[in-house]
């Protein structure tokens, strides 16, 4: 299977669509009608420029570096999937949610992986907010869509 293929699995899969429902901006179209975007479509956006730039990277030093040291295509479909995921675990509201909400200031990242979202203990865990918590309990959860 190829990885445009992979992508467009991702791109349909249920944690990605849920994207679609939480605003980018949280409630500033009412203020400002045009901002209606939501985290799917900045998604979508992030992963477009996360491929035009590997490809960038790749004909810049096609030309002076060697061939073990350039981009594959591998790394283009790992950078495209990178921006489509990197806002999966977005709540409605975004950062307003999350600092408003019931995770409050006392939110200790380490211990809430460990025990709210079943990932490993480890040390980078610490610098990880909410939402960086959620999208990687979404991308090792078991039973979920992600390809």
């Amino acid at each position: 299977m190829g990885w445009r293929h992979r992508s467009w699995k991702c791109c349909g899969s249920p944690e990605l669509q849920r994207l679609r429902r939480i605003r980018q901006l949280g409630l500033a179209h009412f203020v400002f009608p045009g901002a209606e975007h939501s985290r799917l479509v900045h998604s979508l956006g992030a992963a477009h420029l996360a491929i035009r730039f590997a490809r960038q990277l790749h004909e810049c030093a096609k030309g002076f570096l060697i061939p073990f040291l350039t981009i594959e295509q591998t790394s283009v479909r790992d950078a495209a999937l990178a921006g489509l995921c990197h806002d999966l675990g977005h709540g409605p509201l975004s950062h307003v949610w999350e600092r408003e909400s019931s995770i409050g200031d006392d939110f200790q990242p380490r211990t809430m992986a460990e025990v709210l979202l079943g990932l490993a203990a480890d040390a980078s865990l610490e610098k990880l907010r909410w939402h960086e918590l959620v999208g990687q309990a979404l991308l090792s959860w078991p039973d979920g869509h992600l390809p």
